[in-house]
């Protein structure tokens, strides 16, 4: 916040009272950063949503900010931006954004209706903020004497420790186990972009529903951007098209069409209802559910990979380690026939990536510890016809690898590296959504990446390539030491190689002959 900010955090209890059914609602309002005003009421009437009871409370807090705006300025201290409101109801923020939903609320009082013209006039924003970042909730609470008092009067004493949190966090930059087959029992989510058209909607509804997701999209502005360096409207809004052209069986028929045409009652097919689209963008946004997730696939290489929860999501830098093997393929082409593991293997990117540049008695084994990663991946190898080169394994790393122990050309991963105290402050898309089992990688990050080097000396053939991924210089500079002090003489031509954006990314090597 600037010096001279004026922010209200607003918030509203429905239902706070079981008593006589009535919600509760608060503000607390800052000005360059002090608190400087607060509230917390009974709201006087019966609401009948949620949405309801926080487009009210966005009403009285709005009322103060224009208050101590009108204050400020006497005092001949005007602001440098308008006043920000922050809730976190995303309807209620649209709806004081945009007309078309209020077909849905008529009930709800035209006067609260101005803060929509303040924002189409620009003297008010209004902002999404996290729930756990709501400093407005302590006020939502109907407290009792004896029962609820000192649960929230501890709240209070935290108050101060609270809004400091989160107001760095919008400037904050941002072993061993049974190896068996993959379950089949588990039940794998179709990719959207591979389902049969088979439900039916209007133009118009599709417009409808395309209108909300687009004006959702918009109110997230920058704040994941500033939070976790998350996802900000523009990158969000390319989803959302993205999602159009998975979802519909003629996608550019329909972006083409008005966008104000609202009463087309012509039929297009879609692959998932009209309702679940509405669920899918609605977690995109407000649950921050990965993108890869929602449409259950991520574009990789030349590849389209079935992905969902349980399995990690291939990263565009993942993908140099199949030219790196591509490389020393060409410079040695006996490795092009042998035997070749990928080492957590997720969804099986790099084992099919490697297998189609394999030549005709080559083969991979993917192991993975998860058995969601296991079916996921062995549906991947379904779709590209390669179950006769590719192997995927359950099990622990090298555990399902000990029958040709010795025998590998050939090992690649991507392991677990990222330091066990730096996984809460990852984004929200990767921390809360993706498997910490692939992301975790111990206190330093280090611990698969040292088994994976312990490991490489005893599977590899003499002369065969390894390449592993890691969290960058550091990491690989450390990894580099270690095979040089801890495994001299079991390795030659350890070096590391930087990803696209010049960062020490990988690790690669042969075993000694």
């Amino acid at each position: 916040m600037s010096d001279s900010s004026l922010v209200a955090f607003s918030d509203a209890g429905w239902i706070s009272d079981p008593d006589d059914s009535h919600s509760q609602h608060g503000f607390a309002l800052f000005y360059g950063g002090n608190l400087i005003s607060w509230s917390s009421r009974k709201q006087k009437v019966v609401a009948r949503s949620s949405t309801e009871v926080e487009y009210r409370a966005l009403a009285f807090a709005t009322t103060e900010l224009i208050w101590v705006q009108q204050l400020i300025s006497e005092l001949h201290s005007p602001l440098t931006a308008p006043p920000t409101v922050l809730c976190d109801n995303l309807s209620a923020q649209f709806l004081s954004q945009n007309p078309v939903i209020h077909q849905r609320s008529k009930h709800i009082r035209l006067d609260y209706h101005f803060i929509r013209e303040m924002v189409e006039d620009q003297s008010l924003v209004v902002r999404y903020v996290l729930s756990q970042n709501q400093i407005a909730d302590i006020f939502t609470k109907v407290v009792g004497t004896s029962r609820n008092g000192a649960k929230v009067s501890e709240r209070r004493l935290r108050f101060a420790t609270d809004f400091e949190e989160m107001r760095l966090s919008f400037i904050r930059p941002i072993s061993c186990c049974s190896v068996s087959s993959p379950a089949t029992s588990l039940k794998l989510q179709k990719p959207l972009f591979l389902r049969p058209p088979t439900f039916k909607t209007t133009i118009s509804d599709l417009k409808k529903w395309h209108l909300w997701a687009k004006s959702l999209t918009s109110s997230v502005g920058s704040t994941f951007l500033e939070l976790d360096n998350g996802p900000d409207s523009e990158l969000l809004l390319r989803e959302l098209n993205w999602l159009v052209e998975d979802a519909i069986q003629t996608p550019k028929s329909f972006l083409q069409q008005p966008q104000k045409n609202y009463n087309d009652n012509s039929s297009v097919s879609i692959r998932a209802s009209l309702e679940e689209l509405y669920m899918l963008w609605k977690q995109r946004v407000e649950e921050r559910r990965p993108f890869q997730y929602v449409v259950g696939c991520e574009h990789w290489r030349d590849l389209v990979l079935s992905v969902q929860e349980g399995v990690l999501i291939p990263r565009p830098e993942t993908e140099l380690i199949v030219d790196l093997v591509d490389d020393a393929i060409k410079e040695n082409e006996e490795l092009r026939e042998g035997l070749w593991a990928d080492l957590g293997t997720g969804s099986g990117a790099l084992a099919i990536g490697i297998a189609r540049i394999l030549g005709s008695s080559g083969r991979v084994v993917a192991t993975d510890l998860s058995p969601v990663a296991t079916a996921v991946a062995s549906y991947n190898v379904q779709r590209y016809e390669l179950e006769g080169k590719v192997h995927v394994k359950q099990g622990s790393w090298f555990e399902p690898l000990r029958d040709d122990e010795g025998q590998f050309v050939g090992l690649v991963s991507n392991p677990p590296y990222i330091p066990s105290k730096d996984i809460g402050g990852l984004q929200a898309e990767v921390g809360r959504h993706e498997p910490r089992l692939a992301l975790d990688g111990g206190a330093s990050g280090m611990n698969d990446l040292i088994h994976l080097c312990d490991g490489a000396v005893s599977m590899l053939k003499p002369g065969g390539f390894f390449a592993f991924e890691t969290n960058g210089d550091e990491q690989s500079k450390f990894l580099v030491h270690y095979i040089e002090t801890k495994k001299q003489g079991n390795f030659s031509k350890v070096k590391m190689v930087p990803d696209s954006a010049g960062i020490q990314r990988f690790i690669t090597g042969f075993r000694g002959r």
